[in-house]
């Protein structure tokens, strides 16, 4: 049992006993110091890749050489001088057997990867960087808490959770959701809960699945199906990223009169989901479309995932003109919308800027 981070020597690993994972002290036990002149202290370590990996705050990140057959001479090794981990044993979690996830210092999610090709053995992608959300990061999220951060992998749905607290919140009562289940990688904020605390816990069928604990002494399941807190709803919403379709076509940045919007879905129910219609960041009103089985039928069907039940179609007018059309989908009852995909009709009556 290895242990590290304590204040009077916020550089040093101690290892208990191999028998008695309670005694460091006794003849057997040993103590390695991890670079001490580099980063404040060592907070948060795992096992991965065959090593022993250790992260400092607010820089830093090694691993333990321990090729020799006897401890005296085993080495810590470093890995980044760039990235560190925010300070808490939490903020760090294994995905699989060659990614582990961190949060760094500065709040960005980081990915850590086995490579045989690197010389330290472990390549970084800075993902918040490449999903755009570094200002989404400051703006939503109260980064000055971050030693009370905690990260979960959920492996039977392939997504990062991650607690937070929001801007100007003393609690976190935030989760950002990273979701790797497509090609491409999705996120979400949930306010849902306070996550005091995150873990597993398995299920009947032996699948760990996530629970939180909250502020109020309450634990709670969070996957579960019926969207709600204790018997009342909470609003399901989420928004497109601004779009003027010249990743479509280079012709379509130009102005554009929307005059339709098409909506494919998954019947999962009689209720609806309202979609406001925001043009160059104005609104130009609320559509809803209806989730049952009445909408004209396509001819083909969606992936296991959402059951294979037939897709289905909605059409509603829309109006606004512009550059850009955001979507913004909500609903408020419990429901689960099964959503496929979106998209507007428009005539293009002006060249682009």
């Amino acid at each position: 049992m290895l242990g590290a981070g304590n204040l009077n020597f916020p550089s040093q690993v101690y290892a208990s006993l191999g028998s008695d994972h309670e005694d460091y002290v006794s003849a057997g036990t040993w103590t390695l110091n991890v670079y001490p002149g580099k980063g404040q202290r060592l907070v948060a370590g795992l096992l991965a890749f065959g090593r022993a990996w250790l992260w400092k705050y607010p820089v830093g990140i090694y691993w333990i050489e321990d090729s020799a057959s006897a401890v005296s001479g085993w080495y810590a090794k470093e890995a980044s001088n760039q990235y560190g981990a925010a300070p808490t044993p939490h903020a760090v979690a294994q995905i699989d057997e060659a990614i582990v996830a961190f949060l760094s210092q500065t709040g960005s999610l980081v990915l850590m990867q086995e490579s045989s090709g690197a010389l330290t053995g472990a390549t970084f992608t800075d993902l918040t960087k490449a999903l755009n959300l570094r200002d989404f990061m400051r703006n939503t999220f109260n980064l000055g808490r971050l030693n009370r951060a905690q990260m979960l992998w959920y492996d039977d749905k392939k997504q990062l959770h991650v607690a937070l607290a929001a801007l100007g919140s003393s609690v976190e009562d935030r989760r950002l959701v990273v979701d790797f289940n497509e090609e491409r990688t999705r996120v979400e904020v949930t306010t849902k809960d306070v996550n005091e605390a995150l873990w597993a816990e398995l299920d009947t069928d032996r699948i760990p699945r996530p629970i939180a604990g909250d502020n109020a002494g309450f634990v709670r399941k969070l996957d579960q199906v019926a969207r709600a807190v204790d018997g009342s709803a909470y609003t399901f919403a989420m928004q497109t990223a601004p779009t003027d379709f010249s990743d479509v076509n280079a012709r379509f940045m130009g102005y554009k009169l929307f005059r339709a919007l098409h909506l494919e879905y998954a019947p999962s129910g009689n209720f609806s989901v309202s979609v406001e219609v925001i043009v160059d960041g104005r609104s130009m009103g609320t559509v809803t479309f209806l989730m049952d089985t009445a909408g004209s039928t396509l001819p083909f069907v969606l992936p296991g995932v959402l059951s294979g039940d037939e897709l289905r179609r909605r059409t509603r007018d829309i109006v606004g003109e512009g550059y850009y059309l955001s979507l913004k989908l909500t609903e408020s009852g419990q429901n689960n919308p099964k959503l496929a995909r979106a998209w507007a009709e428009f005539d293009l009556v002006g060249v682009s800027r």
